[in-house]
């Protein structure tokens, strides 16, 4: 089913309109299909969490939802390059999600990453400047955080207010990808803006060479739950 969850209203289909837009969608090297990857034991969860009183914080963060955009730039030779989340249990699989159209994108993105963003360890609900630990992050819509990033910049991407975006002047704080002594380098990239999936798609082709040697090897967009 492809969902236009923003506009509050079902995408207009046949079996064979479908196939043939997330064809197109992912033969475009400049776009790409609005995918969000799920576990097996997820319930409703093409839901966003808005409140930790919702069921579904028990298993999804709250107040975001991580989409990706896929297309034929993340077919490496022999499989896709997608990422291995929402694991409730040994055992279980990921290989499946559900799809939002462009507009649902559009309207409901707060930011994105050429790379997994780490999002869990950035200010300004995840599309910031790196923390250096969780103590450094405004309790509220983000919650999980793991232990094993140390070394973040603290909010100082040398943009106001915590800011990391790609296009801003002053430009912001960088590792190169292809950096031979920062492991992970992916978790300190800069975060474009929705309207700007053609810039990211390019700059992710431009570091193909390296991707293969990142821990991710995905985007990642970042949605705002309430909007979607």
């Amino acid at each position: 089913v492809v969902a236009n969850v923003a506009a509050g209203q079902a995408h207009d289909i046949t079996g064979r309109s479908v196939v043939d837009e997330i064809n197109a969608l992912y033969n475009n090297e400049e776009s790409g299909v609005f995918l969000r990857i799920i576990g097996e034991g997820w319930t409703r969860p093409w839901e966003g969490c808005e409140s930790w009183g919702d069921p579904c914080a028990a298993y999804s963060r709250v107040g975001r939802l991580s989409f990706l955009v896929l297309n034929r730039l993340y077919w490496n030779g022999s499989r896709l390059m997608l990422p291995e989340d929402g694991i409730l249990e040994e055992g279980e699989t990921t290989d499946m999600g559900f799809i939002g159209t462009e507009s649902a994108r559009l309207s409901s993105t707060r930011c994105m990453f050429t790379i997994d963003g780490w999002t869990e360890f950035r200010f300004n609900d995840g599309c910031g400047c790196t923390t250096q630990n969780d103590s450094y992050v405004k309790l509220g819509p983000l919650r999980n955080f793991s232990k094993h990033q140390t070394d973040g910049w603290q909010g100082d991407c040398y943009q106001p207010n915590h800011e990391d975006w790609c296009s801003v002047q002053p430009r912001p704080r960088s590792i190169p990808l292809a950096s031979p002594t920062v492991q992970c380098p992916e978790r300190f990239g800069c975060a474009w803006r929705a309207a700007e999936l053609p810039e990211l798609m390019r700059d992710y082709k431009a570091h193909l060479n390296v991707i293969p040697r990142l821990c991710e090897h995905w985007n990642e967009v970042v949605v705002d739950s309430s909007r979607w």
